[in-house]
Formats: structure tokens, C-alpha cells, sequence
């Protein structure tokens, strides 16, 4: 592994050479692990093309230690295509600690195109902790895109507390009035899920 590493480490282009070295550290030992994960994300972060840039860190994603988590969030952050911030936000999303969540829901509210926004807030819907599911909500119902607000609503509808549930469920109904058919139906979805939720609490 001596001599693969140092083949890795020798390959000029940026996302190839985070790519060797994100494969060749599945091999290691915990802390040679370690190490040799933290050259490939500052290879990532090298990357000037953001497609490519976001390419490499999804694909590092599941693989890096707690402690790089952070540095791999701030570099989804720092792609301004939208689309790319996104896709690596997302492949990020099941892998952060609590404690970067709230940077992570600010990352996805930052997002200006409503299909990615929705996409980011959809993948963040599992990890949210509670104390962060009403900004949740929020940016939710702020998307403007009919058909995007009712795929995030329906995401966030199971995991929501029961003081929000009567906003969610008002909000999904109010969709299903202007909806294309496939929009009304999650609209609708969403709306059964917050019902359910609703009557379960009740119970």
C-alpha cells in the first residue's frame, strides 16, 4: 500500500487524486485512515471546477471521520452552483452530527433555486433534531414552487412535533387547491401524514 499511496499522492489532477486517495484509505488502519482522508478532502477542496469539486466530495462523503465533517460541510457551502452545493449537501446530509445541523439547514435555506432547496431540505428532514424542525418548516412553506413545497412538507410531516402539525397540515391543503395533478397528490400525502400524526398524538 507503501508504494499505491505515493502513486495517489504523485497525480497532479485534483479530483483524480482525491479520488485514489479516498479509495486507498478504506484499506488503512483508524489513524493512518485519518490522515490520508484529510489529503483527500484538501485535494476536493483544490478542485476549481465546482461540478467536479462537488463530484469529489460526495464521493468522500460516507467515508470521512466526524472529525473532518466539518471542513467537508464548509466546502459545500463554498460552491456557488447551486445545483452542485446541493447534490453535496445532500450526500453530506445522513453523515452530520447534530451539532452541524443547524449550519447544514442554513446552507439549504441559503439555496436560491427551489428545486435544490427543496431537495437539501428533503435530505435534512431525518436528521433534523426537534428544536430545528419549526425553521424547517419555514423554509418549507416559503418555497414558492407549488410542486417543490409539497415534496418538502411531506418529508418534514412525520417528523414533526404536534404544536406544528395543524400549520403543516393547513399548509398542504391550501396546495392541493392550485396543484398540477402530481403536485396535488404529494400535497395530499402530506396532508394524510399530518393528519395521522395528528390524530396518533391525540390518542
Amino acid at each position: 500500500l507503501t508504494e499505491a499511496l505515493d502513486a495517489a499522492r504523485a497525480i497532479s489532477d485534483e479530483y483524480s487524486r482525491a479520488g485514489a486517495l479516498g479509495a486507498l484509505a478504506e484499506r488503512l488502519p483508524g489513524p493512518e485512515r485519518g490522515r490520508v482522508l484529510t489529503e483527500a478532502l484538501k485535494a476536493a477542496r483544490a478542485i476549481s471546477d465546482e461540478y467536479s469539486r462537488a463530484e469529489a466530495l460526495i464521493a468522500l462523503a460516507e467515508r470521512l471521520p466526524e472529525a473532518l465533517l466539518p471542513e467537508a460541510l464548509d466546502a459545500a457551502r463554498a460552491i456557488s452552483d447551486e445545483d452542485s452545493h446541493a447534490r453535496a449537501l445532500i450526500a453530506l446530509a445522513e453523515q452530520l452530527p447534530e451539532a452541524l445541523l443547524p449550519e447544514a439547514l442554513k446552507a439549504a435555506r441559503a439555496i436560491s433555486d427551489e428545486y435544490s432547496h427543496a431537495r437539501a431540505l428533503i435530505a435534512l428532514a431525518e436528521q433534523l433534531p426537534e428544536a430545528l424542525l419549526p425553521e424547517a418548516l419555514d423554509a418549507a412553506r416559503a418555497i414558492s414552487d407549488e410542486d417543490s413545497r409539497a415534496e418538502a412538507l411531506g418529508a418534514l410531516a412525520e417528523r414533526l412535533p404536534e404544536a406544528l402539525l395543524p400549520e403543516a397540515l393547513d399548509a398542504a391543503r391550501d396546495l392541493r387547491r392550485g396543484l398540477t395533478r402530481p403536485g396535488a397528490d404529494r400535497a395530499g400525502r402530506a396532508a394524510a401524514r399530518a393528519g395521522a400524526r395528528a390524530r396518533a398524538d391525540r390518542g
